[in-house]
Formats: structure tokens, sequence, C-alpha cells
């Protein structure tokens, strides 16, 4: 038997050990900032399998290591690394959920609870692999690794600092490539968008809401309080705002001619994520105090755009727009709302052309039957920390529910992750 084909017929023969191991590691909560049980069990395990493991931590308490796992090749040949995080997000509300959240269950397709989907399954995925690779004594000449990470779910800084990049920093070695394993609906991503979160502020005159009529209806120059010296209303003005806003996230991706991945559809068939070069999606709204006309309103926007673009071109465009309603208003004229950036990231872009992502794609198409589609992932991940030291691109599946109730992921797509990765870290590191 060719040995891609006893690769692949290992991982099917142990599928599964597959869900045990994923189903064990949900029964182990791990909230960002609360790793340690969950990266002890994973580094025993891989020590128990006979792999080379490096554990270290980087915060000051020491209690929040990174894995690295490594299956040795035997000469000095071209290194992957697989990159999956092992924090989640909270459960809560509890009374949300239909199964305990931690019980792992597998009911003969789907495997349940916090982590399944996001992203414990590329753990599990990722070290089956591996698994493989060595009973199938498959010879390679550059080593393939697993990062077990941890802080992902913090965010950029807490990524940086204790996770992915702070544990790929200190590799004397960097990786030739690196796949990261979140959901991508089984896309290749070597892309992801650049983030900005802001909030927009209107203000508004509060007032009685007794007083509403004397501000909103034509009243005579005698009626005390008439018009704005009485109240405005600070959502009306800001739906003024939000609809402008709604207009021009439209407007840039039917006009975004900028090339890159996101908005293109990817370069084999249109992606199944959807395209869209930017958003600009309202995620808060705050304001009122129930008895008052409406004297100010707070809207939080989370936006992404194609990493062709710097955030502060994303933000000129956002600030001139809202200006430019302010002008056509002359409460807002006097009153210009304000725009305060609390967060910027930027995206990761590796080159689409890069030898990894053709193997990538052949390997789609062993287990998949299709060549792998190629386009931008839609958030941010440990590639926005790895990919300074090494290309990188996102490949998994698209799991219902992730940072939801009722969690969950087919066994199935699990296992055709593992074979993915098994066959392009043969290929890539032969």
């Amino acid at each position: 038997m060719e040995q891609k084909q006893q690769v692949l017929q290992w991982l099917e023969d142990h599928k599964t050990d597959l869900q045990r191991l994923l189903s064990d590691m949900i029964r182990i909560p791990s909230y960002s900032g609360e790793e340690f049980e969950v990266q002890q069990f994973v580094r025993s395990y891989a020590e128990e399998a006979g792999f080379e493991v490096i554990s270290r931590a980087f915060d000051e308490k020491q209690k929040r290591p990174c894995v690295l796992i490594t299956y040795r090749g035997n000469g000095d040949g071209k290194t992957l690394l697989l990159d999956a995080h092992s924090d989640t997000v909270k459960v809560q509300p509890y009374e949300k959920w239909d199964r305990d959240p931690f019980s792992g269950e597998f009911d003969g397709t789907w495997i349940h609870g916090r982590g399944s989907g996001d992203d414990k399954w590329g753990i599990a995925a990722a070290m089956m692999a591996m698994n493989a690779l060595k009973a199938c004594d498959v010879q390679l000449s550059g080593d393939v690794s697993l990062l077990s990470s941890v802080g992902e779910e913090a965010g950029k800084e807490d990524r940086a600092r204790h996770g992915a990049g702070a544990m790929v920093a200190s590799m004397e070695k960097k990786p030739d490539f690196c796949i990261i394993c979140e959901g991508s609906n089984m896309e290749i991503c070597p892309e992801t968008p650049c983030s900005i979160t802001l909030k927009i502020k209107i203000r508004g005159k509060a007032n009685h809401f007794c007083l509403r009529h004397v501000c909103v209806f034509p009243q005579p120059h005698t009626v005390w309080g008439r018009g704005s010296k009485g109240g405005v209303d600070a959502l009306q003005k800001a739906m003024l705002v939000i609809d402008a806003l709604y207009r021009l996230e439209r407007d840039l991706s039917l006009n975004h001619d900028r090339g890159g991945l996101k908005g293109a559809g990817g370069t084999d068939t249109l992606n199944r994520m959807g395209v869209g070069a930017f958003t600009i999606c309202p995620v808060g709204i705050e304001g009122g105090t129930n008895n008052s006309i409406i004297g100010e309103v707070n809207v939080t926007y989370r936006v992404q755009c194609p990493s062709c673009y710097t955030s502060e071109e994303v933000l000129n465009i956002i600030r001139e727009t809202v200006e430019g309603v302010a002008m056509s208003d002359l409460w807002l004229r006097d009153n210009l709302p304000e725009i305060e950036v609390s967060v910027q990231n930027r995206g990761f872009s590796s080159d689409a052309s890069h030898p990894a992502i053709g193997i990538m794609q052949d390997a789609c198409a062993d287990v998949l039957g299709k060549r792998g589609a190629v386009s931008c992932w839609i958030a941010g991940c440990d590639g926005d920390v790895i990919n300074p030291y090494t290309p990188c691109a996102v490949f998994g599946p698209q799991p219902p529910n992730t940072h939801a109730a009722n969690e969950r992921i087919t066994l199935s797509e699990v296992l055709d992750c593992a074979k993915v990765f098994a066959l392009s870290a043969m290929e890539f590191c032969k």
C-alpha cells in the first residue's frame, strides 16, 4: 500500500481515538487565563505517545504554558508548524445549553461542548495527524510540530505576550510555514482582515419626556422650550449617523479595487464564508435614563477591512462620513459627534502563491474530492502574532455555535482535517 494511503487508512481506523482525545480535552475547562490543567493533559498525552515536548510559560505565575510537540525529521528539510489554541470563551449563560457544556458527549455524529469547535478540535486533529505519521513510520527531512497555545481568545496582546507569538519568538529555528487550525469552512486562508474598534458619541439635549411634543412638532414662537431649546433626541440624531455608515459599508465593499483575497471570492471557487471586503458592524448601543428625552447615545462599532488598506485610511473615511452627516443637520453641525478609537489590530497577509498553499490544495483534493479554495479568513487569530516570523494560512471546518451555547463539531470534519494536515506535512517536509 502506498504510504499516503496507509496514513489515511490509519487515521480512518483510529477515528474513535480522535473522538476520545477531543472529548477528554472538552471535559477540562480552560477559559483564557486558566489553561494550566488542559495544557498539562496535552503535554502528558504527547509524552506518552513518544514525541519530543517542550513546555514554556511566559506569564509571571508560570501557570499558562504553551506546549510544543515535535515529530522530528531526519534532515534539514522544511519545517511545518500546526497551531491550535487551548483556551476557550466562557459558557454563560448555562441555561442556554441543552447539555453540560463540559460533557464532551459524542452522539454518533456530533461532539458537544465548549471548545469543541474553537479550538480544541485543532489540537486533537493535529495530534492525531502526527500520531499517524509516527505509527506509519513516515520518514521526513523536516520537522512537523504542533503548538498548543494559550490566550488566543483574550486578544492580540495576550497572544503576543503569553501565547503563540511568545512561543514562536522563543524558537531558535523558526518554522518555514504554519497552518493555523481554526474554522474556515475547509478553505485555505493566507490572509486575515485588519480590525478596528471604535465608539461614536452623539449628543442631544435631555429633558423630561413629557416635553417631547414641543421639540418634535412645530410650535408657535410663544411656546416655551420649542425646538432644540427644549430638548434634542440623541437617538434620532444617532440614526442619521448609523444609516450613513450602513451605506458607507456597502459602498466601500462595492468599490474595493485593490485586489487581495477578501471579497475576491477565492481563487478556485466562490468561497463558502461569503464575500465582502469591508464590514462596519454596530455591536453595541447605549443611552437613555427611562424617563427623559435621550440626551446622549454611544454606538460601538467593530470594523474590518482588507489588509491592503491601513487602519488610518479607513478611519479617515469614517470620520469624513460622520462629519458630512453633521454638516447636513443644524444641531449636529454645532454639536459634532465624537469618535473614540480603542483598538486597532493589523491582520496578516501571506503570499497566496506560497508552495505550502498549493500543497494544502492538493491535500484537500485527496481528502475532500476537490482542491481547496483560497480566500480570506473573517477574524483575528494566532496567525496575527505568528506571521511576523513565518508565513501562515488558516484552515479548518466551520462548526456551528462557536462562542455560543450548544457548541459542537462533527467527528467527520475533524477527521478530514487530520487527514489534510498529515498529507500536507508529508509533502511539505519530505
